[in-house]
């Protein structure tokens, strides 16, 4: 079973690895505009990280054992399963590595933006609540970034 505690320690981990990643990719790509946008993506996970540190595990509503543990059971299914929630920096000298960098991106955000929603089931308090609503808008607005990249590299998906 997760606790308040353990949930926003995921959810400082999830901030803080996409944050690794993408400063090592920008780090590594060639396109300056690609690597512009993995710098302010990095820069946003870090605060939304920042914002996880400093929320009170109190002001998360309890939730119904049950409930706690199909969060609990998902999160460890899909993070040792499908390797959610983590992307490996890779050497991204090709465009193959390219289009998979960013393949995975989205499915990580996409997979953050699913945690987030059942984070937001469990938080009360109005000005937490409107924070990972904006996390959450930032979030949706680097997938939507991600795809744009992705079809101006002509990165096809598999």
């Amino acid at each position: 079973m997760f606790t308040a505690t353990d949930i926003i320690d995921i959810a400082v981990k999830i901030e803080k690895n996409g944050e690794q990643v993408y400063r090592t990719a920008a780090s590594q790509v060639v396109d300056t505009d690609l690597a512009e946008f993995l710098k302010w993506a990095a820069d946003q996970e870090a605060s939304h990280a920042e914002f996880f540190l400093n929320m009170n595990p109190d002001k998360l509503v309890p939730v119904r054992m049950s409930k706690l543990e199909q969060i609990g059971r998902a999160l460890i299914e899909d993070a040792i399963g499908e390797h959610s929630f983590s992307l490996d920096a890779e050497d991204l000298s090709d465009t193959d590595c390219l289009s998979r960098l960013l393949l995975k991106s989205i499915q990580l955000e996409e997979d953050t933006l699913i945690f987030y929603e059942l984070l937001g089931n469990m938080i009360e308090g109005d000005p937490a609540s409107r924070q990972l609503e904006i996390i959450m808008r930032e979030e949706k607005n680097h997938i939507l970034k991600l795809k744009e990249f992705t079809l101006s590299k002509q990165v096809e998906f598999s």
